[in-house]
């Protein structure tokens, strides 16, 4: 008996490891094919049952495959499925334009994936469907297809309804969780006010920081639910950054020695009244520190130093050592800012750096990345931060001198 395959168009491994794992569990076999002239060259010779194509290809992108898979007489009847990071309206719009009949999220769902190919295998009308005339039947394996499909338009109709019920749900969410969160920072507080012991105190303070960074989880969360057009709009307040420096560095600072890595700070001798977003600032630095602690090696060093310049930007600056850039830190931070668009790579690494470079580019700032030798990464995050009507009191400067 014949087994059904599943090509699996992915430039890297990883989608198609985890694809192979599904298709095995239900008695498909499963190929990988590098790119899209690989493709095209395979499909010369043999026809596969199904498709999945990697969104974020190099060279030619996954939506420009599907949508030549979709037009060509020979190949348009085999299902392909677009694998990517975000489900955002215009995503949809440009996949139904491209003839994707159904969306892949990564990182895989595997229940999700292996209904999606038994509903294949059953002739079960996909997620999304292009208009296009009644598929031509394929010569050795014959799966049923609807003799029609969704218009584009209520297809569009329907997904933009669904996609502002998840929104209301988000936003629902954040609100729901802010309550039992306030109760839990409420208590730390109160803990921290108590006689302790030096252990005790250190577990109260890891508990207040781990609040204080789902509080910022939260606020980006519900500002990710009111999101339309894929950007973010910046939130500004008077304040000095250095402040939120500390808050990060807090934060951070079990982990650091857990690692017995050391948390090197340097900031300006003054404090700065200057006006940023708070919240989304407090989120690319979290990020910047624990992706560098993840890569340094034990007994070394993660510097972070923040800088004032002319004209009003501020400058920080995450160093770590462990190791060579790779070329995907390197393609996360140049490709920005695109995690909502489905062009991003969902790993521990990718997603943390395509969130600094969505909100370094909603503040009109500068990101980037250095291999510093022997071998470490410097991130570079520049800032413009307008100076605040408000100047700092004598004692804020009495205290920082």
């Amino acid at each position: 008996m014949r087994r059904e395959v599943v090509w699996v168009v992915d430039d890297e491994l990883g989608a198609y490891h985890a694809v192979e794992g599904v298709a095995a569990a239900i008695g498909m076999r499963t190929e990988h094919v590098a790119d899209g002239l690989d493709l095209f060259d395979r499909l010369e010779h043999h026809l596969p049952d199904v498709i999945l194509v990697d969104a974020a290809l190099r060279g030619i992108d996954g939506f420009s495959l599907v949508e030549r898979l979709a037009t060509h007489p020979a190949w348009k009847h085999i299902p392909a499925m677009l694998m990517l990071t975000a489900e955002d309206i215009e995503t949809r719009r440009r996949a139904l334009r491209a003839g994707v009949r159904d969306l892949v999220r990564l990182p895989l769902d595997r229940g999700v994936l292996e209904a999606k190919l038994l509903a294949i295998r059953s002739g079960v009308a996909p997620i999304i469907e292009a208009a296009s005339a009644t598929p031509i039947p394929r010569e050795a394996t014959d799966y049923p297809r609807p003799a029609s499909a969704i218009p584009p338009d209520e297809a569009i109709t329907a997904l933009e309804t669904a996609l502002r019920v998840r929104q209301d749900m988000a936003s629902m969410t954040v609100h729901d969780l802010g309550n039992p969160l306030a109760t839990v920072m409420l208590a730390a507080d109160l803990l921290a006010t108590d006689s302790l012991s030096p252990d005790a105190r250190r577990r109260v303070q890891l508990l207040q920081g781990a609040a204080q960074r789902i509080e910022s989880i939260l606020d980006t969360l519900g500002r990710f639910s009111k999101l339309d057009v894929g950007i973010l709009i910046p939130d500004l307040e008077d304040g000095d950054p250095h402040e939120v420096v500390q808050e990060c560095v807090a934060a951070q600072q079990f982990i650091a020695d857990t690692k017995q890595v050391q948390l090197v700070v340097h900031t300006p001798e003054l404090p700065l009244r200057v006006r940023f977003d708070r919240a989304m600032l407090r989120r690319v630095l979290d990020n910047l520190l624990a992706l560098s602690l993840k890569r340094a090696p034990r007994g070394s060093s993660v510097i972070l130093r923040m800088t004032a310049q002319t004209p009003p930007l501020v400058r920080f600056t995450v160093m770590d050592f462990g190791g060579e850039v790779t070329e995907e830190m390197r393609e996360q931070v140049a490709r920005a800012p695109a995690p909502l668009r489905g062009e991003q790579t969902a790993t521990e690494i990718g997603l943390p750096l395509a969130f600094v470079a969505m909100a370094v580019d909603a503040l009109n700032g500068e990101f980037s990345l250095d291999h510093e030798a022997p071998n470490g990464a410097t991130f570079r995050v520049e800032l413009p931060m307008p100076q605040s009507a408000v100047r700092p009191t004598r004692g804020a400067l009495a205290r920082a001198s």
